[in-house]
């Protein structure tokens, strides 16, 4: 249960960016689909960057070009139409193409995405589309979810300070490389109304399972997940 809901979640953040990606790349570079196998046409500098883009122009973009797939849409597009725009390829881009993406793209291009969101630059965006990557394919292949650590993490953001979430050093104990820290990025990324909705069955799940699970109290199940005891006043502050 608690994989599904976290998983339906994602996939609401996954598809928005998809959708913004695609609308800002198109609308700088075009609809044609030598506009995104174009390296020059992200950030080709650095050796990283480099490698990034020539792994996801090569091995994937490209491949939905110049041959079928499961996808009838894209074949259609293809055969027809001899060109695949951006936005009808994204629906068959994973998250973690996406999240590549992202990263490469010119930093215009990042700004105009991550300005879709309060409280998130296009720096801090990268860093979570990244997080949240590993953590959607936790829930979609069935891995142990509550107590999972990322060996990435989120940057500290305002809220972390607002709960008054405790430090060892410099570091959040809570909120960086654990699930509270999903918590906080969908904070940042979802709509009020959905975070909110989130938040309530999310509650529900955590007060069922204490009830019905005996040898772990409420306290030892959140520190488990990586949960502030006050986690539920996340939805009090401004982000």
């Amino acid at each position: 249960m608690l994989r599904e809901l976290f998983l339906s979640y994602i996939l609401r953040v996954e598809n928005h960016i998809k959708s913004l990606l695609s609308y800002a790349f198109c609308e700088k570079y075009g609809e044609s689909q030598n506009a995104y196998l174009n390296k020059q046409n992200s950030n080709y500098s650095g050796r990283r960057n480099k490698a990034d883009i020539d792994k996801l122009v090569d091995h994937v973009l490209a491949k939905y070009v110049t041959r079928n797939t499961d996808y009838h849409y894209i074949n259609h597009a293809r055969t027809v139409h001899g060109n695949i725009p951006l936005w009808i390829l994204k629906n068959a881009l994973t998250f973690g193409n996406i999240s590549v993406m992202y990263s490469v793209l010119p930093q215009d291009i990042q700004f105009k995405i991550s300005s879709e969101f309060q409280g998130i630059n296009e720096s801090q965006l990268k860093q979570v589309l990244r997080y949240l990557v590993r953590f959607r394919n936790v829930c979609a292949h069935g891995e142990r979810l509550f107590s999972y650590r990322n060996v990435e993490s989120i940057p500290d953001f305002p809220i972390h300070n607002k709960l008054q979430i405790p430090k060892n050093g410099n570091q959040y104990i809570y909120g960086k490389h654990d699930l509270f820290a999903v918590i906080i990025t969908l904070r940042y990324l979802l709509p009020r109304e959905d975070f909110r909705e989130l938040k309530r069955r999310l509650t529900r799940l955590i007060d069922n399972h204490s009830k019905n699970q005996q040898g772990i109290t409420q306290t030892e199940l959140l520190k488990k997940m990586g949960f502030p005891e006050n986690w539920k006043k996340i939805t009090r502050y401004k982000l």
